[in-house]
């Protein structure tokens, strides 16, 4: 399994636990659980699909905010 992002920077062995359990459950919410699990995602890799992810939801806030903009003032 993974150590994960965070878990190899923190110092005791309940600091671990804790964040190890964290970067779990965030790959979980992800949909990216059983790649993660299974040491499958480089720290590139996971950096790279949160770009992604982070571009995408820009993308729509920005075309939200045009719409939004674009409605007839009353």
């Amino acid at each position: 399994m993974s150590t994960g992002l965070v878990s190899s920077l923190v110092g005791s062995n309940a600091d671990r636990h804790a964040h190890k359990a964290l970067d779990e459950a965030v790959a979980c919410a992800y949909g990216w659980g059983d790649d993660w699990s299974a040491g499958l995602l480089t720290e590139d890799e996971i950096l790279a699909c949160l770009f992604k992810l982070n571009q995408e939801r820009a993308i729509a806030e920005a075309k939200k905010v045009a719409k939004i903009n674009k409605k007839p003032q009353k």
